[in-house]
């Protein structure tokens, strides 16, 4: 996930200072920015930054650890910019809420797919007077590696209505308006089926992870009142629009986010 932060946040000529993971192996810093310092310890960073304040810090972290990076980032100073989903607990989101009170900092998101070419003709197209009938698959391959990572526990990823449908539950409501009622015909671990009903339109939805590639289908696929939308990240800019709308005051904050975080 890193890299493509890394390669937004150069291409918006902004400069990185210092990293933290406890994962040392990111020689693809050297690619971006060779001069950053790097500390394996949390603790060693926060000092680091004490003494060399920033204006963000940029959350990648297992969605568990979110919370906490992110509290962590507004008592240093900096703006938080963190990866979806942005928490798991409703208690999370009001406490972050009075920590952007306390600190004067805020919370964005990354929803990359509200930049995407296909969701702004979308938004752009949306009547209120219309009701849209709406199908949409997201069908992913995940290796082996998947039940045994942070990924594959429910209690650490959210399970997979929110790994795979955080995105997506996202732009549907910040176009389609409210959440009404979501039924469940199907939910386990790698297999989640349902109906979300918004207040312009009746979701579909069908997402579902396999181990084994030789019998999974990928498929991403989006149909709006007949018409396929390619939803499809790649070769798309996403990043960088949303980086630099961040970085000027116009990024997707927490207010923004009550209903998409309360429905996940």
């Amino acid at each position: 996930m890193a890299p493509k932060h890394l390669e937004a946040i150069k291409s918006i000529q902004g400069n990185v200072i210092a990293v933290t993971d406890p994962n040392d192996n990111l020689e693809v810093l050297d690619r971006y920015f060779p001069d950053c310092e790097y500390f394996k310890s949390v603790t060693d960073f926060e000092a680091f930054i004490k003494t060399k304040p920033v204006d963000f810090i940029s959350i990648c972290s297992p969605t568990y650890l979110h919370y906490q990076h992110m509290q962590k980032a507004l008592e240093l100073g900096a703006n938080a910019i963190c990866e979806s989903p942005l928490v798991l607990q409703a208690d999370e989101l009001e406490k972050l809420i009075d920590l952007e009170n306390l600190t004067g900092k805020k919370v964005y998101n990354i929803l990359q797919y509200r930049y995407h070419p296909e969701i702004i003709k979308l938004k752009e197209s949306f009547n209120p007077k219309q009701q849209y009938n709406i199908q949409l698959v997201n069908h992913t391959y995940r290796g082996k590696w998947f039940e045994q990572s942070w990924k594959g526990n429910i209690q650490k990823s959210g399970g997979i209505l929110t790994t795979l449908g955080y995105h997506f539950f996202d732009f549907l409501i910040w176009i389609y308006g409210v959440p009404k009622n979501i039924s469940i015909q199907t939910q386990s671990e790698h297999e989640a089926k349902g109906t979300l009903t918004l207040e312009n339109a009746s979701i579909q939805f069908s997402f579902k992870t396999a181990a084994e590639a030789n019998k999974f289908k990928k498929e991403r696929q989006l149909i709006v009142s007949g018409q396929t939308y390619n939803i499809d990240t790649a070769n798309t800019n996403t990043f960088a629009a949303l980086y630099s709308d961040i970085v000027n005051n116009k990024g997707v904050g927490i207010s923004q986010l009550k209903k998409l975080l309360e429905l996940a």
